[in-house]
C-alpha cells in the first residue's frame, strides 16, 4: 500500500490528472453496476410476490390474507385477479 502511495506522489500534474479521472470513472462505473445489480434483484423479488399471489389467488385465498403474506397491496392483487 504504502509503495502504491509513493507512485501516485511521485506523478507529474499530467499523469495526476490523468489518475484521477481514472479513478473518477472507475467509481461511477462502480456505482452504475451496483445500483443495476440492486434494481435486477429488487425487480427478480417484486415478480416473485407477484407470482406467489397469482398462486394464492388460483388456491382460492382472501385477497386481504394474500396481501398480508406477500406485502402486495391490495390493488396490486385485484389486478392480477382480472
Amino acid at each position: 500500500k504504502s509503495f502504491k502511495m509513493a507512485e501516485i506522489a511521485a506523478l507529474n500534474k499530467n499523469q495526476h490528472e490523468v489518475y484521477e479521472k481514472s479513478l473518477l470513472q472507475y467509481w461511477e462505473m462502480t456505482s452504475a453496476i451496483d445500483t443495476a445489480f440492486d434494481d435486477g434483484i429488487k425487480q427478480g423479488r417484486e415478480e416473485e410476490h407477484l407470482e406467489t399471489a397469482r398462486k394464492m389467488l388460483a388456491e382460492g385465498l382472501e385477497i386481504q390474507m394474500i396481501s398480508h403474506i406477500t406485502g402486495l397491496s391490495i390493488t396490486e392483487i385485484e389486478k392480477l385477479n382480472s
